[in-house]
């Protein structure tokens, strides 16, 4: 019996492989590709790709697949906007399957419909319409929490599809307060779809929204457990976040903070990193681990005590007098910016003094 609690205690929190919807619109760019590659070799998984869009105008987009995208672990995504549901499911699944064309070699395709929990019949008959005419595809469906709520409907549902995805984010209103995804919500959500008896992922959010000048983000701490509540259920089959952060992006995290935070190792921080000018001053750099882009007002702690003869700011980062607080707008993450320099005496190196710790004190309201 101890063998065995010791062994579930040891057990990695997310034991399945984390995929990654990649949302970019144009996939002929270097730095996607270098991203993708690097990813997979590291911690190999699932790509979904945006491959096509129908707009509630009529318009149409697609994204052409290249050629660094392996077809067996690449799943392209046909995102509907609702208008499209007044189609009749045999047309709009024929105008899906020819966005899909390009795509035809990875022998699987998603739909991400946006459609209302009572329209979920419409929702069946399109991909058991797709079925009809994609026998041997591997097809999915991505869903929200509320259809989970309407057990028969949703039923029929999920068995016309191999398997689907809970997206259990949104940007949703809660009086004045927007948000990006609640814990109870999801946990409910999570819940419902193990009782059906079909395989099923769970996408969470790792990017953030600016409404107002205030950035909506995802708190990334809540998603250990909802993991662990996820993989209570045999039919849970893994995890994809939502979406591939690329170097430099502000309104995502980058790759490694995403596995950590999956794997229920997020620790979040800023990095200190004092560069000596050739003029003489000292630049202080400071990178960002894990924290999305916001302002912020950083609490400066002086380990030692040392003179400061002078001192100003970067990047239109701003200081108190004693050089107590600094405030700034975050880096993206995994870069480092220098947002202050200062001269002391000579015989000080502030590499080896390293007199600084900096923690967050308060985030921006606007």
């Amino acid at each position: 019996m101890i063998k065995t609690v010791l062994l579930i205690l040891l057990l990695p929190i997310a034991s399945k492989a984390v995929d990654f919807y990649i949302w970019q619109r144009q996939l002929n760019n270097q730095l996607i590709r270098d991203t993708v590659l690097k990813w997979q070799r590291e911690t190999p998984g699932t790509t979904y790709c945006l491959a096509g869009e129908l707009e509630n105008d009529g318009r149409q987009m697609t994204v052409s697949p290249e050629q660094f995208l392996e077809p067996a672990w690449t799943t392209p995504v046909i995102r509907i906007h609702i208008r499209n549901m007044t189609r009749k499911t045999e047309e709009l699944a024929k105008t899906v399957i020819k966005l899909h064309t390009p795509w035809a070699a990875c022998r699987s395709l998603q739909i991400d419909l946006d459609c209302p929990e009572f329209k979920l019949s419409y929702y069946t008959s399109l991909m058991q319409q797709l079925r009809k005419q994609l026998p041997d595809y591997r097809l999915s469906a991505t869903v929200l929490p509320c259809h989970l709520r309407h057990h028969k409907e949703f039923k029929s549902l999920a068995d016309a599809c191999d398997y689907f995805v809970v997206q259990v984010h949104a940007l949703e209103k809660d009086g004045n307060d927007f948000f990006i995804i609640d814990r109870n919500t999801a946990l409910e959500a999570i819940k419902n779809a193990g009782t059906f008896d079909r395989p099923f992922k769970i996408a969470l959010p790792f990017y953030t929204h600016t409404i107002n000048g205030k950035t909506i983000k995802p708190d990334l701490h809540i998603f250990p457990e909802l993991i662990r509540h996820a993989e209570k259920f045999p039919k849970m089959s893994g995890i994809i976040a939502f979406r591939l952060g690329l170097p430099g992006e502000r309104d995502t995290v980058s790759i490694n903070t995403v596995m950590s935070a999956c794997k229920g190792e997020y620790t979040p921080g800023i990095i200190p990193d004092w560069q000596k000018h050739p003029d003489g001053a000292w630049h202080l750099f400071l990178k960002n681990r894990g924290h999305f882009v916001e302002k912020v007002t950083l609490e400066l702690k002086w380990n030692k005590n040392f003179k400061i003869l002078d001192f100003d700011t970067f990047n239109h980062a701003a200081a108190d007098r004693r050089l107590h607080t600094l405030t700034l707008t975050l880096p993206p993450d995994g870069m480092s910016v220098p947002y202050l320099w200062l001269r002391c005496p000579n015989d000080i190196d502030l590499n080896k003094y390293d007199p600084l710790t900096v923690t967050i004190k308060e985030i921006a309201k606007k």
